[in-house]
């Protein structure tokens, strides 16, 4: 007899963080239209105790204008899904809350959670 339950539920968890953009966000649209789903690969860091920065990918339904782009770190606030091992987890943004702080290379802050030390050589993509 196997227990159907042996795997936790995922449950989407409210979030507020700064993200690093590896790559621009990209969507599939038909010709002439600007509204879809963009997604970007990124990074955030959820541990102040031990800073690390784990890979996600950046999604919201929104128009272009609202498109990320990379290089830059962004404050997002969302929901953060955990799919699985295999995947990275999917944090969807909230797009009318997105604010781009700046260019990686300008980010002079001490932060606590230290978003601009990558751990998979972001920095050289």
């Amino acid at each position: 007899m196997s227990d159907k339950n042996s795997r936790p539920p995922n449950h989407p968890v409210s979030a507020k963080h700064l993200a690093y953009v590896t790559e621009s966000s990209s969507a599939n649209l038909p010709a002439g239209q600007q509204y879809g789903t963009f997604t970007a690969p990124g990074f955030i860091s959820c541990n102040p105790a031990e800073p690390t920065n784990y890979e996600v990918i950046l999604s919201a339904n929104t128009s272009a204008a609202f498109a990320l782009e990379s290089g830059y770190i962004y404050s997002l606030t969302g929901k953060l899904m955990v799919l699985g091992s295999e995947s990275p987890p999917i944090f969807t943004y909230f797009p009318e809350t997105m604010v781009r702080v700046c260019k990686l290379e300008h980010f002079i802050g001490d932060t606590t959670n230290n978003i601009h030390r990558c751990h998979r050589n972001c920095n050289n993509s």
